[in-house]
């Protein structure tokens, strides 16, 4: 962090902007949502949101968000994503985070796949895993995969994201993470 605030422009940390509340640090206004009015007015919009989505895909952060609770294990992801179906998702949701995903489809079933175990000194940059993740999840709903089919997908390409330092550069195609056999389309998203 120290280098890129002496790569920054002398004032550009200290600089102050303006939204709606009130004059800030430029620093401030890029950090990730942590004070409390800003989870506040996120979970705030996701809430809204979430009725006018067929498929939703949140980390456990922004999913506990919505719900109004932390989110630990599978359990607690399997309950908030029934929960989102319940505030409206038309289709289903999926919560994931770093060790596990869950899909909990409108009509109530779930499907919970753990995500492969990378060790630590392969692991280049966690940039774009999420991304990675999601990414894979609609690219199988695309698809008229089933829901752990999609899950599979999304799980591999987060780890192959993990062995590079861009967002996409270790990622390879779909096929090469999902051979044919295993993309097919039986048991698609109605389970």
């Amino acid at each position: 962090q120290e280098e890129l605030r002496r790569a920054l422009p002398h004032d550009a940390a200290a600089s102050p902007v303006e939204d709606e509340r009130g004059p800030r640090r430029q620093a401030d206004a890029d950090e990730p949502l942590t004070r409390r009015e800003d989870a506040e007015e996120l979970a705030a919009v996701l809430r809204a949101a979430v009725g006018r989505v067929d498929h939703g895909v949140r980390d456990e952060v922004e999913a506990g968000r919505v719900v109004g609770r932390t989110l630990e294990g599978a359990a607690d992801l399997e309950e908030a994503g029934h929960a989102l179906t319940e505030l409206g998702v038309q289709a289903g949701v999926v919560i994931h985070t770093a060790s596990d995903a869950v899909w909990v489809s409108r009509g109530g079933h779930s499907h919970h796949l753990k995500s492969q175990t990378v060790a630590a000194q392969d692991i280049v940059s966690p940039v774009g895993a999420g991304d990675a993740f999601c990414a894979s999840i609609l690219y199988g709903i695309h698809q008229g995969w089933a829901p752990d089919q999609c899950l599979q997908l999304a799980h591999r390409a987060a780890a192959a994201s993990l062995a590079n330092i861009t967002a996409t550069g270790g990622i390879p195609p779909a096929e090469q993470l999902m051979p044919t056999s295993q993309s097919t389309k039986e048991g698609a998203l109605a389970s």
